[in-house]
């Protein structure tokens, strides 16, 4: 594996969406590993796991701990496959809160990848597109009506459950027919 020193590599132009507000720029920069390093990644942990899988026959319970290793290994094989871009480095800002979000170097990405802001707990994703050029006034505007709760329409209560010992169904005088 080439490690490369921070700061180095392209600038690769991305962005971080949220749902229902505009996306905001990310300086994503990452190395794109090349499909027979992503071959040999996955074979190797393959191989690793099942290598180690006879060894975990010996542990009771003794069929279980087998296939969790064999288990294990196609689980890890399948992420060293998918894994196309090893981040250099990342930063960039949530659309929510503006707080900043980043990734550690040395991560695997499969694009679009899951993040979460650490201030405000809402769930992003880093993609591999230019964000668009949105002002500063739109972004707060959508970002206010996001936050803000629709008001109720006039003469209507809210939906609860309904239960035969907190309604007046038996108060209710009676026509005789």
């Amino acid at each position: 594996m080439k490690i490369v020193p921070a700061g180095d590599g392209p600038l690769i132009p991305a962005r971080i969406g949220a749902l229902r507000l505009h996306a905001t720029p990310a300086e994503l920069r990452a190395t794109r590993r090349t499909s027979a390093e992503r071959l040999t990644r996955t074979v190797l942990t393959v191989a690793g796991c099942w290598v180690v899988a006879p060894l975990a026959a010996l542990i009771p319970p003794h069929f279980e701990a087998f296939i969790l290793a064999l288990l294990l290994g196609l689980y890890f094989g399948r992420r060293a496959w998918v894994g196309e871009w090893q981040v250099i480095s990342m930063d960039g800002t949530c659309p929510r809160c503006d707080g900043t979000v980043s990734i550690r170097a040395g991560t695997m990405l499969y694009l679009p990848h899951t993040l979460h802001c650490g201030s405000c707990r809402t769930e992003l994703w880093l993609e591999l597109e230019p964000a668009p050029d949105v002002s500063p006034e739109v972004r707060a505007a959508a970002r206010e009506q996001l936050l803000t709760p629709a008001p109720e329409p006039p003469g209507q209560r809210q939906l609860g459950t309904w239960s035969p010992a907190s309604s007046s169904w038996r108060d209710r005088p009676r026509s005789d027919s």
